[in-house]
């Protein structure tokens, strides 16, 4: 196992890197001048030159891309065009927030997810597993921006349960244990919201693998020898159909760095996704290479730890 991770590792490099190529490519191709949005849209041609040629813009992107890379070796993702503050700075302070936001979801779907898929599976076929199975698609297709002001809507708005956005009350300023409880009550609204998207991804996959593994012939051999309806289910049937469903979750951990764009814009959640919103409203290349970057590394590393895992899951897999 230790000379492939070690390959696998070695493999991650160059990966990442033509990720980082295509990315940088396709934000400098894509329509827009960062620095006509940096000296803003009444600013003269000169100052907007000037701009440009301070941050290296009116170079090709050939030679833009040799020095980004440069700099990258040297673990310099750069300075913000809209902020000035360097690249690290921003997103250090930011992947805290994100983190607690995209786990806590994460888990509770992937937790509430097998448990109403197995039980799906478990009723398969009948009205109950129709219906589980109907609604999940109804929750998955939803807009996941439209269910958030909805949830707004109803528990910010209507019931005054919880606060409509942010991460902290503003207007007073707590610490300790009161903190996080503060935190916590802000978090629950945007973790709903990715609950319900993510909830259906985990139920679907886990019903399918269940119904799979029931149909199995030693499923069959040991319902024949009478042994017990509860007993096969919980521990023959649901931990040979749990690798589809833990793969699905390693896959999503590599995602928590990534940020939830969409939620965390329309709760005003000071994580990735919205820096990443604010990085491309303003043109801001540094700070979209740098969050890209980080989501790169979270997603490869995530898929090589997934791998990995299925050793511990299934015995039956050998790494290679």
């Amino acid at each position: 196992m230790l000379r492939y991770i070690i390959r696998r590792l070695a493999q991650l490099v160059p990966t990442i890197l033509l990720i980082l190529v295509f990315n940088f490519l396709i934000i400098r191709l894509a329509p827009g001048d960062p620095a006509r949005a940096m000296a803003g849209e009444m600013a003269s041609q000169e100052n907007v030159e000037a701009l440009r040629q301070a941050w290296g813009l009116n170079k090709p992107i050939y030679e833009q891309l040799a020095i980004y890379f440069s700099r990258l070796a040297q673990g310099d993702l750069g300075y913000s065009y809209n902020t000035l503050t360097p690249v690290s700075e921003l997103i250090l302070d930011r992947v805290p927030q994100t983190v607690l936001l995209m786990f806590a979801a994460t888990l509770l779907s992937f937790v509430v997810g097998t448990l109403i898929g197995a039980y799906a599976a478990s009723r398969y076929p009948s009205r109950v597993d129709s219906v589980l199975s109907v609604s999940s698609l109804v929750f998955y297709s939803m807009p996941i921006f439209w269910f958030g002001m909805l949830l707004i809507y109803l528990f910010a708005i209507r019931l005054a349960w919880f606060p409509s956005g942010g991460m902290v009350d503003i207007l007073e300023e707590r610490h300790g244990f009161v903190y996080l409880l503060d935190v916590g009550h802000h978090a629950i609204l945007p973790i709903l919201t990715l609950s319900a998207f993510n909830v259906p991804f985990f139920l679907l996959i886990s019903r399918a693998s269940l119904i799979e593994t029931l149909r199995e012939d030693y499923i069959r051999t040991a319902r024949c020898m009478g042994v017990p309806r509860n007993r096969l289910f919980l521990r023959h049937a649901l931990p040979n159909a749990m690798l589809p469903t833990i793969t699905a979750f390693g896959l999503a951990l590599g995602f928590i760095f990534t940020g939830a764009l969409m939620t965390e814009t329309v709760f005003s959640w000071p994580g990735i996704g919205r820096l990443t919103w604010e990085a491309v409203s303003n043109r801001d290349y540094p700070t979209m290479m740098g969050v890209f970057l980080i989501s790169s590394i979270a997603i490869v590393v995530s898929n090589l730890l997934t791998d990995i895992a299925y050793t511990l899951f299934d015995p039956r897999v050998r790494l290679g």
